[in-house]
């Protein structure tokens, strides 16, 4: 079984351990407990803001086995459409 080592901590809105598995050089988040239930639950965007990373998401999404669109990813949808800009573009697209 390989073994993950901590190597720190983020800098993002919400802090969380940095890691890197035995044999690599390169680190990046842990993903496990509140992380991993964000990943499931959560649009892309709210985890790359809160968590300030940027394209690993779809990868942890991968390999969790979400869905392309998720509860979180529906809320945020139904949100922007409910705001003006929104109903504007749409106007202006039609």
């Amino acid at each position: 079984m390989r073994q993950c080592l901590v190597t720190g901590c983020s800098d993002g809105r919400i802090p969380w351990p940095r890691g890197r598995m035995d044999g690599s050089s390169r680190s990046s988040l842990v993903v496990f407990g509140g992380l991993a239930d964000a990943v499931r639950r959560e649009s892309k965007e709210a985890i790359a803001y809160w968590f300030g990373v940027q394209g690993a998401v779809r990868k942890w999404r991968k390999a969790l086995g979400v869905e392309t669109t998720n509860e979180g990813t529906k809320e945020l949808r139904q949100a922007h459409a409910r705001e003006e800009w929104f109903a504007e573009l749409r106007a202006k697209a039609r």
